[in-house]
């Protein structure tokens, strides 16, 4: 099944196990000399949250392995037993991000029997608050994506996909229903997903005047209103 399949039929598909984090998200396709699944995941987050650090403060050609070692406070052979070479931390970024629409479908399933009206507003929300949560992820896409392989270009490309794909959806559901009007909905997608990229790329002029908390629900009443019958 593809994964814009998966993500359509995401009520009968999706199990409640993914309502977790992104972090746990992070899958082996990376060798590592090292057996225990649980010290793999938990090295691999040190390695990548301190690496983030690292590129964006100095760039991704210019830090070396010794600088992610320092930072992570690990020897350099030790990084070696979780990670093959520096791209590969690349590659495991690109699979956190992949793993975030998992996560917002496993919380759409928490929220229980609730309209789509509602469903939609708490599913902007969540969307929004996490990944504006997931910032220095987000400014790195941006900056580095030239340095991503073409097999992790085309990851990262599809996770928006299925982001978008899923609000689409969502938005169809509601017109179906009669509690959204006939719209553009895939334009109405795009611009859900433009919400958090602009506080994180905006956030020095947006936060003189506003809360992040008083942004996103800013946003959510003018994309509500665009839509409600």
């Amino acid at each position: 099944m593809t994964n814009r399949k998966a993500s359509a039929n995401f009520r009968t598909k999706v199990s409640s196990k993914y309502a977790l984090t992104a972090r746990s998200l992070v899958l082996n396709k990376v060798r590592s000399l090292v057996q225990n699944k649980k010290l793999i995941s938990e090295r691999r987050d040190k390695i990548i949250d301190a690496s983030l650090e690292l590129f964006l403060t100095k760039g991704y050609s210019n830090t070396g392995m010794r600088d992610i070692a320092k930072a992570c406070e690990m020897q350099l052979g030790s990084i070696y037993n979780y990670i093959g070479k520096k791209s590969d931390i690349l590659h495991l970024i690109c699979l956190r991000e992949k793993g975030s629409i998992k996560i917002l479908i496993g919380k759409i399933k928490n929220l229980g029997d609730i309209d789509t009206y509602q469903k939609l507003r708490l599913v902007i929300k969540t969307y929004a608050e996490d990944t504006i949560n997931l910032g220095n992820l987000i400014l790195f896409f941006n900056l580095e994506i030239k340095n991503f392989s073409k097999r992790d270009r085309t990851i990262l490309l599809q996770s928006q996909l299925d982001h978008f794909d899923f609000f689409t959806n969502l938005i169809n559901e509601g017109v179906a229903e009669g509690v959204f009007k006939k719209n553009n909905s895939r334009f109405v997608a795009h611009s859900i997903l433009l919400i958090p990229h602009d506080w994180l790329l905006r956030r020095w002029a947006l936060k003189k005047y506003l809360t992040v908390d008083d942004y996103i629900a800013e946003y959510i009443k003018m994309i509500m209103k665009s839509i409600e019958v």
